[in-house]
């Protein structure tokens, strides 16, 4: 099992599946993509860095593994746990499935932040956001 290692988004690709082929669309990408949001004219990627991974379960499919490290997102970092579940597929491949809520004031996004803003009406945007993480690699692995 490895005790460290990263994961790196490339925020050039944010897609939105609710809003696919629609008209608002691509108004909400670009607005995810300015410096409202996560300016990735600046910071292209974000990255979680960790450092130390524990298991914390053994039964199959539960969340049985604990990363600690740091995330960095706009130039920012902060540290961060996430519980993920891991295992090997059927043909040997490892793979880790992981929910990342946030709270995105920490990493400095606050656009529509009830908690810096006042009268925002509808233009609240929630302060906490999830990331959700699928990795399963190419080939097998050694188990």
């Amino acid at each position: 099992m490895p005790v460290s290692g990263a994961v790196t988004v490339d925020l050039r690709e944010i897609t939105c599946a609710d809003l696919a082929g629609g008209p608002l669309h691509d108004v909400l990408i670009h607005h995810l993509e300015s410096d409202d949001f996560f300016d990735v004219e600046n910071h292209p990627e974000a990255v979680f860095a960790f450092e130390h991974a524990e298991v914390c379960a053994e039964a199959p499919g539960c969340q049985n593994l604990k990363l600690h490290g740091t995330l960095t997102l706009r130039g920012e970092s902060h540290p961060l746990t996430i519980a993920a579940a891991a295992g090997f597929t059927p043909e040997g491949k490892a793979a880790l499935q992981a929910s990342l809520p946030l709270d995105r004031t920490e990493w400095g996004v606050l656009y529509g932040s009830g908690r810096y803003f006042r009268r925002l009406a509808g233009h609240l945007v929630n302060d906490v956001i999830e990331l959700q993480l699928r990795i399963l690699t190419v080939g097998p692995v050694m188990k």
